[in-house]
């Protein structure tokens, strides 16, 4: 069915896609790659089970580098959805290997308590002050900043929103998420009465803010799992 015999010499790709230059093969994997995070992301947000899962990575009020880091490892699925895929059409899925480090460096860097003035190129990378609109704590309005690395699919979706000002609270509206690495797990798994996707109450909308608050530094606040 792939034309090739399966074994692990797929993982180099296979068909038409492998004949294209190498740079230009890692370039499509990373546009098609974010275009998958990006409806895979926006169904986290919208269908309720999947959100109890990606509510523990939004429940965190402080964001910091450590924020990346925060997620239920039933999430897993979402590299999944990127990764089959373009295994499946052919792409060499070991190509994207040596950029592993410099993309989880980059998770990190957008999670990150710091202002970066790259609002020009805020279609084109996404960027800590991009992302934490993402994390805003609003009651109306709609999702937004949903992309991984490229804002344009934001763009082009209807789901692009960075404003002059910073917002003014992050996390969620759901008291009760609990505190700590094992609660939180186990979170997803609590009886509830059903209500409408959690991003309900995350749904983000106009808001005027004079800037995010900081939290005050204690050790707990380097701590992905800390609120």
């Amino acid at each position: 069915v792939l034309g090739d015999r399966v074994g692990p010499d797929l993982l180099h790709g296979f068909g038409p896609v492998v004949e294209q230059p190498r740079w230009l093969i890692v370039v499509e994997m990373l546009l098609l790659g974010d275009l998958l995070y990006y409806w895979t992301h926006r169904l986290a947000h919208t269908v309720p089970w999947l959100w109890r899962f990606h509510a523990v990575h939004h429940s965190t009020r402080h964001l910091r580098w450590t924020s990346a880091l925060r997620a239920h490892p039933a999430e897993a699925y979402v590299h999944l959805c990127q990764a089959v895929p373009l295994f499946l059409v052919g792409f060499p899925v070991d190509a994207l290997a040596p950029l592993v480090p410099v993309l989880t460096l980059y998770a990190l860097a957008i999670h990150a308590d710091v202002d970066v003035p790259v609002r020009r190129l805020s279609y084109l990378f996404n960027g800590p002050a991009y992302h934490r609109w993402h994390h805003a704590r609003v009651s109306a309005g709609g999702g937004t900043n949903f992309a991984g690395l490229f804002p344009i699919y934001d763009a082009i979706f209807g789901t692009y929103h960075l404003p002059a000002h910073a917002p003014l609270e992050l996390g969620i509206d759901d008291s009760r998420m609990p505190d700590g690495c094992i609660a939180q797990l186990a979170y997803p798994f609590r009886r509830r009465e059903t209500t409408r996707a959690g991003p309900a109450s995350h749904r983000l909308g106009p808001t005027r803010s004079m800037g995010a608050p900081r939290a005050r530094r204690k050790l707990d606040d380097f701590l992905p799992y800390s609120s």
